[in-house]
């Protein structure tokens, strides 16, 4: 029996098509980081997970979802203002020699990448693979620096 005409053009063009690129879940969800928020127990916020730990002590939580991700992420000391469009959390995490430290985040926008995941690394421990360094210590100062690391949408 003959196959209607276009079933031929649909079959072809399927054919054609190229193979579907993997996707990590995450991702493929558009479960990207959309807040960040600070606290100083171990409990969090509400439908936030805990990423990090520093020594102040402090915990760092990220809030997934398909919302207006975080692009980008940056330590400030002291004083410093965090620039616009910049959210500072109010919360010091830098206890170490006095020093204020504040985490800050971006969302939106053209510059940088969604951000998958973020963690807080000292030089003692191994790197994780896929993620970048923020600059600018979280505990200036003490003698084991720590630093932030971010994962993006980018670096995968």
């Amino acid at each position: 029996m003959a196959q209607p005409a276009s079933s031929g053009v649909a079959a072809a063009v399927a054919a054609a098509a190229p193979a579907p690129v993997a996707v990590p879940a995450a991702v493929s969800a558009g479960t990207y980081v959309t807040e960040i928020a600070i606290t100083t127990s171990m409990a969090g916020p509400d439908d936030f997970e805990r990423c990090a730990k520093v020594a102040a002590p402090a915990y760092v939580w990220i809030k997934r979802g398909s919302g207006d991700p975080v692009m980008e992420v940056k330590v400030v000391h002291g004083e410093e203002a965090a620039g616009a469009d910049w959210v500072k959390t109010p919360e010091n995490i830098g206890k170490a020699n006095g020093t204020a430290v504040y985490l800050c985040y971006k969302r939106g926008g053209d510059s940088g990448s969604p951000l998958l995941d973020i963690k807080a690394i000292s030089d003692n421990d191994a790197l994780l693979e896929g993620y970048s360094k923020i600059e600018r210590e979280v505990n200036p100062g003490d003698a084991v620096r720590v630093f932030f690391y971010a994962k993006t949408k980018a670096s995968m």
